[in-house]
């Protein structure tokens, strides 16, 4: 059996390797004007508690099976009692506040070498239920470890947010 997981590792390595190639041209002529990074953080900035808001409806309550949506549930917050409190004390007490009942995951859980514990809640996350809806057909970059898999999904959108200016350097 440790021959065939390894091989399904192996195929998996070899399954992300052509995506990239197959999209590594697109990526690569991708042009980006070196004001535009710059002016997307401030839109984010000016509309984090919106942004936050519609990430928290997309991965936790349009989704009843995502660990958030589960803790969440377990917490007893409703979509409207997070819009509340966003609305109510701000984003970063908000965030503070939902924190304090157990509403995040710390870094093991999300790779999921713990499993989630709160209270009388146990979950065990894997990948494929952290997975962002609105860019899962991206092109999903996968590192194993300890075999494990892990990853994220990248598309043009989300290369085009992250990547740099690139002058002044």
């Amino acid at each position: 059996m440790p021959a065939l997981s390894a091989l399904r590792y192996d195929l998996i390595d070899i399954a992300a390797g052509v995506r990239f190639f197959a999209r590594l041209p697109g990526l690569l002529t991708l042009q980006i004007d070196p004001a535009e990074p710059l002016e997307r953080l401030r839109d984010r900035f000016r509309n984090r508690e919106a942004n936050f808001l519609e990430r928290v409806r997309d991965v936790a309550y349009a989704l009843p099976d995502s660990p958030y949506a589960l803790l969440f549930a377990w917490a007893g917050y409703e979509y409207n009692d997070v819009v509340s409190l966003v609305e109510k004390e701000g984003l970063e007490d908000a965030l503070q506040a939902l924190y304090h009942p157990g509403i995040y995951l710390s870094f093991e859980e999300l790779r999921g070498t713990v499993p989630v514990q709160r209270g009388s809640l146990t979950l065990q996350v894997g990948l494929d239920q952290l997975v962002n809806p609105r860019i899962a057909r991206g092109l999903l970059i996968q590192r194993g470890a300890r075999n494990r898999v892990t990853g994220i999904r990248l598309d043009k959108e989300a290369f085009r947010r992250v990547r740099p200016p690139l002058r002044g350097l």
